[in-house]
């Protein structure tokens, strides 16, 4: 009988011995590798960071000329239509004139002409 106690605190011991070394060593693994390479971890973190911020420009540029390709086809379906080649250039030649007073703050003749009256 005392032998059974003896062997059941020595199984009990070790059991209690190997979770804490487990706790330990889970401890050290998760957060000692946190500490101990937190540079390392930082960058890999920046250079994800950066990889994921090329991808998404490089989506963003490759959308923008899948819209310019459709306008240019758009456009040149417009610009190669019958009604846009028949247009014809109605503009006028404008003429140049002398454009205002040579002193606007003296009054007009005519302005003069209405306070003799």
């Amino acid at each position: 009988m005392e032998q059974q106690k003896t062997k059941k605190m020595i199984t009990d011991a070790l059991t209690i011995a190997v979770v804490i070394g487990v706790f330990i060593t889970g401890y050290y693994v998760f957060k000692g590798a946190d500490v101990t390479e937190s540079g390392i971890v930082t960058q890999k973190t920046e250079i994800a960071d950066q990889v994921v911020q090329a991808g998404v420009e490089v989506d963003t540029t490759i959308r923008n000329l899948k819209n310019l390709q459709s306008s240019v086809v758009a456009s040149s379906v417009v610009f190669a239509a019958p009604s846009f080649m028949s247009l014809q250039d109605l503009s006028t030649k404008i003429t140049p004139e002398k454009v205002g007073r040579p002193d606007p703050f003296v009054p007009t003749s005519w302005k003069l002409a209405q306070k003799s009256k």
